[in-house]
């Protein structure tokens, strides 16, 4: 009905109370305000309050005005629900009347806010008037749910109950329709569910609401609800997850031990009910990438029931996976995080397995392979096969290098030689990798300089040529003339000092680039003596990674007299350890036209700086032949008598010593083992 506005009040409610001869209080009380509410245009708005008035046998009238109106607007109204009765207190009787009251087919005028007065038998007493409330209009809005219903055991006694609740949100606000193995369930409309349940396993089942208003609806999650009284079904044997090509059929099935009770059975899809699956067995006959979730059956008798573990059916295209995106090669830091990562396409989720250098990474099975820390162990191929049930594919290969900061490598080598007259002695090196960045390297020869440290014998004026792998000339120097360039050259690699106005003979290369180069060194005037002979890598160990160019081999080829020794020193710098193969090649020269080779050399490695014997070799053994491969050294003839070392060494200063009982022309050579 419609609020009609009057002087004191629009409507009448009789309400029949409790009489009383007197009146104990005189003033009105709101025991329950009206609270702001929001509507949405075309849609509805309520207020709800109550009041108590002090008499025991009243007329209650209730008039609406809107704030700023001065006559009521109890025309917008309409009950919805009302309500009058006895509240009988110490202080004697009093009425009280509840009110929701609701305005429709809500429009921009009716935005605002609305009070309520409440009149007995025409008269308002004091505390009549409530508080205000606004009403709002906002945007409608499709329910959102934000507490779903949950899954529950009960126990199939007269005392026992299922409750089900869900919380959801909207404008306006939402209706619920609550559902029992896909079938509504007559009268199950208000948020909660509950119902008794009576000794019956039927009460078991798969429930769940459909939320809606105006703006939309949604269905909440599949509740599963058990009751069991005893001599319910027992599962023996549970469903199983199947793997299927797109078209093809699944049947997944479950076995029950013995009962006098026949059960029903209700299948489960994602936990909500299939229409018609009722049998021991449920079969998916053409399978596509919407048959792919979680099979369950929830089984039931008269006194109890049981819901089955879920088994997965996972659907894939009848292709094998398509890689869209390969990993990457990069070069990392030691000790910084790194991510490899790859991208296949299919119509189901395919497995991962990594390699490693060929060998497959254990626990590796996702589509990216993370490190958290990078160590020199973690450089190498990796790749990743990608299956699923119609085949694989291997991505390509993305291989990792770790700088190290500092690491061991080859800093220095001399040669400390007597020279014959007219004898020029010939070192090598490689700076490598190839296509590595360009690399400064300081080579010396020194006979004065070294004279001037005591030593005796030796040449008077050294000359000194480098050449590059090509035979072009890089340099050539006969005096170093105390340059300020090549005096700063000589302090930061730590070589010792030439007189300023020495004819020893420095060349300073702060450009060359990877590949290899030979140095001649020779007295000008072809004058025997002493000489050393010094090849330098002049990279400041501050600025040395893996990734640097370095010395990865250098070498003398010298004559030496009989009963006589040559001795080759180079240093190891940086940290960690390297490891180096020494030969000392004798026989192996006169397969490449060399002769004067000299027959049997034996090679002796001492470590500073007790200058004690590390390793000695006569006859090189053919189980290291593979090494020389590794490192590009030419092969030697098998059971030559040429001498080889392979060593694993620290930081520090070594020499090579090569004797030969008959002398001859002898190569020593130094190689970095990558």
């Amino acid at each position: 009905m419609k609020l009609h506005s009057a002087t004191f009040a629009a409507l009448f409610i009789t309400a029949l109370a409790f009489f009383a001869p007197s009146i104990h209080a005189q003033s009105a009380s709101f025991t329950q305000q009206p609270a702001a509410t929001l509507g949405v245009l075309g849609g509805t708005a309520d207020f709800s309050f109550s009041v108590q008035v002090p008499l025991a046998f009243a007329n209650l009238g209730v008039v609406a005005y809107k704030t700023g109106v001065s006559s009521p607007v109890s025309d917008r109204f309409a009950f919805v629900s009302q309500s009058v009765g006895n509240n009988l207190t110490n202080s004697g009787n009093f009425t009280t009347g509840s009110y929701t009251i609701r305005i429709s087919n809500l429009t921009a005028a009716d935005v605002g806010s609305y009070y309520f007065t409440v009149s007995v038998n025409g008269f308002a007493y004091p505390g009549s008037t409530s508080q205000p409330a606004d009403l709002v209009l906002g945007s409608a809005a499709a329910p959102v749910i934000t507490v779903q219903p949950l899954s529950q055991n009960v126990a199939g006694f007269v005392s026992s109950a299922i409750n089900l609740s869900v919380s959801a949100t909207g404008n306006p606000s939402p209706n619920y329709q609550w559902y029992k193995n896909g079938t509504a369930i007559g009268g199950a409309t208000s948020s909660t569910y509950t119902a008794a349940v009576l000794a019956t396993g039927p009460d078991a089942g798969a429930y769940y609401v459909v939320v809606s208003n105006s703006a939309g609806s949604v269905t909440s999650s599949t509740a599963i609800v058990n009751v069991n009284v005893g001599g319910g079904p027992t599962i023996v044997l549970q469903p199983a997850s199947l793997g299927v090509v797109t078209g093809q059929s699944a049947t997944f099935s479950v076995t029950l031990a013995s009962t006098l009770f026949t059960p029903s059975y209700v299948w489960l899809f994602n936990n909500n009910p299939i229409p018609g699956a009722t049998s021991s067995s449920y079969s998916v006959t053409s399978a596509s990438a919407a048959s792919a979730g979680a099979y369950s059956v929830l089984i039931y008798n008269t006194f109890g029931s049981v819901t089955s573990s879920a088994a997965t059916l996972s659907v894939t295209a009848s292709a094998a996976p398509n890689i869209t995106s390969q990993p990457t090669s990069t070069t990392v830091d030691s000790g910084t995080s790194l991510t490899l990562r790859v991208t296949a396409s299919g119509a189901s989720t395919p497995t991962y397995q990594w390699s490693k250098n060929g060998t497959a990474i254990v626990g590796a099975n996702s589509s990216a392979l993370s490190f958290s820390s990078v160590q020199p162990s973690d450089a190498a191929d990796y790749s990743v096969l990608v299956s699923n049930l119609a085949g694989s594919v291997r991505s390509s290969t993305a291989t990792v290098t770790v700088n190290v900061p500092n690491p061991a490598r080859i800093i220095n080598m001399s040669i400390l030689s007597p020279l014959a007259a007219g004898e020029t002695m010939t070192l090598g090196t490689v700076l490598g990798p190839a296509g590595t960045t360009t690399k400064p390297l300081l080579v010396r020869a020194g006979g004065p300089g070294l004279g001037a440290l005591g030593y005796p014998d030796v040449i008077p004026d050294p000359l000194l040529k480098f050449f590059n792998g090509a035979g072009v000339t890089v340099g050539i120097n006969d005096n170093w003339g105390g340059t300020a360039s090549l005096t700063q050259a000589f302090n930061q690699v730590g070589a010792f000092a030439f007189p300023a106005l020495s004819k020893d003979a420095a060349i300073y290369s702060p450009t060359l680039a990877a590949g290899s180069y030979t140095l001649q060194v020779s007295d000008a005037g072809g004058a025997s003596g002493n000489v050393i002979a010094e090849i330098y890598d002049s990279t400041p160990s501050s600025a040395f990674t893996n990734s640097t160019p370095r010395l990865v081999n250098v070498s003398v080829l010298k004559q030496v007299p009989a009963l006589t020794s040559l001795t080759a020193g180079f240093v190891i710098g940086g940290v960690g350890t390297k490891q180096v193969l020494i030969r000392a090649v004798g026989p192996g020269l006169v397969p490449l036209g060399v002769s004067g080779a000299m027959a049997d050399p034996t090679l002796s490695l001492y470590g500073a700086p007790s200058n004690s014997l590390v390793q000695s070799n006569d006859n090189w053994n053919s189980s290291i032949a593979a090494i020389f491969t590794q490192v590009g050294a030419f092969a030697l003839p098998a059971g030559s008598k040429d001498a080889a070392i392979l060593a694993t060494l620290a930081p520090g200063s070594y020499t090579a010593q090569v004797t030969g009982s008959a002398g001859g022309l002898v190569l020593v050579e130094v190689y970095e083992v990558p």
